[in-house]
C-alpha cells in the first residue's frame, strides 16, 4: 500500500500559522495605570499600615510608586502576592528611602572631591614633566587618528565653554591654539585617559605577540 504524504500548505500559510501559535504563547500585560489614591488602597489591601493617607499621597506624588516600591520589598512576607508582614508601616519604608538618598548624596560628594583631587594631581604632575601643553604633544601620541579626534573634541568643548578664564585666555593669547592643561582640565584628562588606555592595549598586544613568538620558536626547536 502506497504511503500518503501529509498535505503541505503554502509557505505563507505555514509561516502565518507558526506566528499565530507563537503569539498565543506570549504573556500579555493587561494592567492599567493606577491613580495615587488607588496605589494607596492597593498597599493597604496588602497589609501595609498607612497612618496618614494625605502625607502618603503627597509623597507618592513626588516619588514614583515603582521607584519607591523597592524600599517596600524587605517588608513583604510573600514576594509573589506582595502581602506585607504584620506591623509593616509605610513610614518605615520612607525612612529607609530617605536614608538611602542621604547616603547617596554623601558618597557622591566624597567621590567628587576625590575625582577633583586626582585630576589636579595628574594635571600638575604631567604639566611639570611634559610642559603645560602636553595633551597636544604629538610625540606622546601613539594613534594619529585618535589624536586628531581628541584635539577636535577639546576644541569643541572649549568653543562651548562659558568659563571666564577660558574667554580671558582667548582674548589675551593666540598661540598655542589651546590654553594650558590646568585650564582645559577635563578635556586634557580625557586625552590622558585615552593615552593610558592605548598604552595598556599596546602592552597587552606586545605580551601576546611575545608569547606567540616564544611558542613558535619552541615548536620549531622541537621539530629539529
Amino acid at each position: 500500500m502506497q504511503q500518503q504524504n501529509p498535505p503541505r500548505f503554502p509557505l505563507e500559510q505555514r509561516t502565518r500559522a507558526g506566528l499565530l501559535l507563537f503569539m498565543s504563547t506570549l504573556r500579555l500585560y493587561t494592567k492599567q495605570a493606577l491613580s495615587i489614591s488607588e496605589q494607596i488602597e492597593l498597599l493597604k489591601s496588602r497589609g501595609l499600615n498607612i497612618a496618614d493617607s494625605s502625607k502618603t499621597a503627597k509623597f507618592l506624588g513626588e516619588v514614583s510608586y515603582f521607584r519607591f516600591v523597592q524600599y517596600l520589598r524587605p517588608m513583604e512576607a510573600d514576594k509573589t502576592s506582595h502581602q506585607f508582614k504584620p506591623n509593616s508601616r509605610f513610614e518605615d519604608a520612607v525612612a529607609l528611602y530617605n536614608f538611602d538618598m542621604e547616603l547617596r548624596d554623601l558618597m557622591f560628594k566624597a567621590i567628587q572631591r576625590l575625582e577633583i583631587a586626582l585630576r589636579t594631581k595628574i594635571i600638575q604632575e604631567f604639566s611639570l614633566e611634559h610642559g603645560p601643553f602636553w595633551f597636544f604633544d604629538t610625540s606622546l601620541a601613539d594613534d594619529e587618528h585618535k589624536f586628531i579626534e581628541n584635539m577636535n573634541s577639546i576644541d569643541r568643548e572649549l568653543q562651548r565653554s562659558k568659563e571666564d578664564f577660558i574667554k580671558e585666555h582667548r582674548r589675551n593669547y593666540d598661540k598655542p591654539i589651546f590654553p594650558p592643561a590646568w585650564k582645559t582640565r577635563e578635556e586634557a584628562i580625557a586625552v590622558l585617559r585615552d593615552m593610558v588606555k592605548r598604552k595598556k592595549e599596546m602592552e597587552a598586544k606586545a605580551q601576546i605577540d611575545f608569547a606567540r613568538a616564544r611558542k613558535e620558536a619552541a615548536d620549531c626547536y622541537a621539530s629539529l
